[in-house]
């Protein structure tokens, strides 16, 4: 069987929101690290492009009110920008590995960076302690998104 990057089964608990990126929009996950490790990739699934869309895939920390914090991990390098990303799910290799301790609260995000649109699924795999959920960014604006949680 496959693993996440913090060796974890790969189809454990994950959150899915899929969104038609573009300017002000993205979409990701919240969870709470299961345990001290590394995370240096994020799973994504990209369903369409057009154009020549740059998305921006990180891993950053996650507010008290369940959304991303803004701040990229490990200095603001825990990030990837993919131009004009091919379809389909793979694991994104970040910029840089974030180290995580148990029961950090973390958000993997997939935001809009420029060029034209493009349909993403963010699926991030993780086995939990708390059960993830998947966000929407829509205007700035960070909400639950209508499919959370799923269990694989």
């Amino acid at each position: 069987m496959a693993t996440t990057p913090l060796g974890l089964p790969s189809r454990a608990l994950y959150a899915q929101a899929t969104v038609s990126v573009a300017s002000g929009t993205g979409c990701g996950m919240i969870f709470v690290a299961p345990k001290t490790g590394t995370i240096d990739a994020i799973c994504v699934g990209i369903t369409a492009t057009s154009g020549s869309p740059t998305i921006t895939v990180g891993l950053e920390g996650a507010t008290a009110t369940r959304s991303p914090d803004g701040t990229y991990k490990n200095s603001g390098n825990a990030k990837v920008d993919l131009v004009n990303p091919s379809t389909g799910v793979a694991w994104r290799t970040l910029g840089s590995t974030a180290s995580v301790t148990a029961g950090d609260a973390l958000a993997a995000t997939v935001r809009y960076s420029s060029g034209t649109s493009a349909t993403i699924a963010n699926a991030c795999s993780a086995e939990t302690q708390d059960h993830p959920f998947a966000i929407s960014l829509s205007g700035g604006t960070w909400s639950q998104s209508s499919n959370m949680p799923m269990i694989a």
